[in-house]
C-alpha cells in the first residue's frame, strides 16, 4: 500500500483516520450506496450508479462532497450491507 492517499496529501494512516470520523462523505446519506466489507475486515463504498453509467466511479475516492447523481435517502433507511 503507498503511503500517500488517492489524492496525494496524506500520510495513508491520516487518510484512513479521516475516513472514519468523517465518513464517506455524502454517499453516507445517498440511496446509491452499498457498504462492502472485504474478508479482511476493510470497508468500502461502493456506488452502484456505477454498474449502469460508466460516468460513476464504483469505489469513489473519500470523503465524497459533491457527486451530480446524488439522490437523498429516506431519514429512517440506512445503507444496504453487501459482499
Amino acid at each position: 500500500m503507498s503511503p500517500a492517499t488517492p489524492c496525494g496529501t496524506l500520510l495513508w494512516t491520516e487518510y484512513c483516520t479521516v475516513v472514519a470520523l468523517r465518513g464517506f462523505g455524502l454517499c453516507d446519506r445517498c440511496v446509491h450506496q452499498r457498504v462492502v466489507r472485504s474478508g479482511r475486515g476493510s470497508v468500502f463504498s461502493l456506488c452502484e450508479r456505477s454498474l449502469d453509467d460508466p460516468r460513476y466511479p464504483k469505489y469513489p475516492r473519500v470523503p465524497v462532497g459533491s457527486c451530480p447523481g446524488f439522490t437523498q435517502r429516506p431519514d429512517d433507511s440506512s445503507p444496504r450491507a453487501g459482499r
